[in-house]
């Protein structure tokens, strides 16, 4: 039997932090739960996580900046990025760093577990795949 699937999700808003704890405690999911950007940095330095879900305006640290830690440290984690304001063109940057998706604020429950879902379905981004390729 596998290990649960690990996701780290990373929300300032504790509203937003106990509705994660309240989706994936449901679904058998390894989750931890930090508030900031930096605390979400320490612990990937620490831990493999399966998927990260972060808010893209966090205090200290965007979501963006985070995902590009994560990329720049060649990590074979999923991303979802969440955010209440993007445009196309912020979106465009997300997908050229292999965010496997964008989710909008506020989201249902629902689109959140499907999303969460349908990353864990796919194959890690593989940063030693993409470095050969260029």
């Amino acid at each position: 039997m596998n290990p649960p699937p690990k996701i780290l999700a990373v929300d300032d808003d504790v509203a937003i932090c106990n509705i994660y704890k309240m989706i994936f405690s449901d679904e058998g999911y390894d989750l931890t739960v930090v508030e900031s950007g930096r605390q979400a940095k320490e612990i990937l330095s620490a831990k493999r996580f399966d998927l990260v879900i972060a808010d893209f305006n966090l205090p200290d640290l965007d979501g963006f900046k985070l995902l590009q830690f994560v990329r720049d440290r060649r990590m074979k984690t999923r991303f979802i990025l969440v955010s209440a304001h993007t445009t196309k063109g912020m979106e465009l940057s997300f997908q050229k760093l292999h965010a496997e998706a964008v989710i909008h604020k506020p989201f249902s429950v629902s689109d959140m577990r499907a999303k969460v879902r349908e990353a864990l379905s796919k194959e890690p981004f593989n940063p030693f795949q993409t470095a050969v390729a260029r």
